[in-house]
């Protein structure tokens, strides 16, 4: 039996995660759970891509398993087309009981898993190029009546203005992130899942060509042989949510600025085409307002030892050597030979430049 009340709490929970750009798995949840369903998923379509899915917990494995292609056919794909004029839809919309029995993918892979009946809906865009709800029933439950339906239509609106809220607030935490760059003079690129460019600010316009450069829509380096630490932070970024450093050339030779890129917290980023991460252009040269400890990602870039990057982690802090050296306790030569590496593996010459470097890359 749908409890309308619980639908209401948890469509207003997805409106309210909507405003303040928090994660919709949990209201997803609760909305799935006051229609009997296991599960639903939030699924992104784009031309020319792979469909992007957002699942609940509690159906995140055979979601995985869809997503691998571990499964028959999927019928629906072929047949199952909606628009925003229309609401939700059930596999009674659009198959036959016969067709549902006899089908490999509901029989040999939705069963087995769980998983039966559906109630589908497009929130937002076009069948092509849109998102939409689906809420997955298991086949311990009856399928999806008339009045259920009802119910989920009359909630729809709400569900659609939620759909038209989050990308806005997606984009405006990446936005806030980006603005964070932009008042220190950086180079600042918006990325979406694919690593696709959709956007940069005035000075990343003005620095193409140097060390990086658009083709096919995305940034590559200028030299090949700094391609492979480009994509692989990249891909870090948009698709794991890992942030990551590299250095670059630049024709300009007192210039090597590094590329980071950092990613752009939510999971509904995806879903709704927001920007996916931050890929920034930061001079290293400049100085920096305040020295705080060396990330991770830096010092993956530079290839520190994890007593080097100690060393210089310290030293950015504001430590002496001497001090250094009874904080680790090791010898004031022992850190000299260290701090000799560090500047070696930075292309750095003096302590101070060293820690300009490292302070500014926070």
């Amino acid at each position: 039996m749908l409890r309308f009340d619980a639908v209401h709490r948890a469509v207003e929970g997805l409106m309210e995660g909507a405003l303040i750009g928090a994660p919709w798995d949990e209201p997803l949840l609760e909305l799935a759970l006051a229609v009997e369903a296991a599960g639903a998923t939030l699924v992104r379509t784009q031309p020319g891509s792979r469909d992007i899915v957002l699942p609940t917990r509690s159906i995140a494995a055979p979601v995985a398993e869809y997503n691998a292609g571990l499964h028959p056919p999927d019928p629906r794909s072929r047949r199952v087309v909606m628009t925003l004029d229309e609401g939700f839809k059930t596999d009674f919309d659009h198959f036959a009981t016969e067709e549902i029995e006899r089908d490999p993918f509901y029989a040999e892979f939705l069963r087995p898993h769980g998983l039966r009946w559906h109630a589908c809906a497009l929130i937002a865009g076009t069948p092509g190029d849109g998102v939409f709800l689906s809420l997955k029933r298991s086949p311990l439950r009856d399928p999806y009546q008339a009045e259920e339906i009802a119910a989920l239509d009359h909630v729809l609106p709400r569900l659609r203005a939620a759909a038209l809220i989050a990308p806005a607030m997606v984009e405006t935490r990446a936005e806030d992130q980006a603005q964070i760059f932009q008042r220190r003079g950086e180079g600042v690129f918006h990325l979406d899942r694919q690593g696709r460019v959709l956007r940069m600010n005035a000075v990343a316009e003005g620095m193409l060509g140097h060390s990086v450069r658009l083709a096919g829509g995305r940034l590559t380096a200028c030299f090949a042989d700094e391609q492979p630490g480009v994509s692989r932070i990249v891909t870090a970024a948009t698709t794991l949510g890992q942030p990551g450093l590299v250095r670059l050339t630049s024709p300009d030779s007192a210039s090597r600025p590094l590329l980071l890129a950092t990613p752009n917290i939510g999971a509904g980023r995806d879903v709704f085409a927001a920007t996916a991460a931050l890929a920034v252009l930061v001079d290293a040269r400049r100085h920096p307002v305040m020295a705080p400890p060396l990330p991770r990602p830096v010092r993956d870039a530079f290839g520190l030892t994890p007593t080097e990057s100690s060393v210089a982690a310290l030293l950015a802090a504001g430590l002496s050597p001497g001090a250094i050296a009874a904080h680790l306790g090791i010898g004031r030569g022992t850190v000299r030979n260290h701090l000799k590496s560090v500047l070696h593996k930075t292309d750095t010459t003096r302590q101070a430049e060293l820690v300009a470097l490292l302070s500014r890359l926070q």
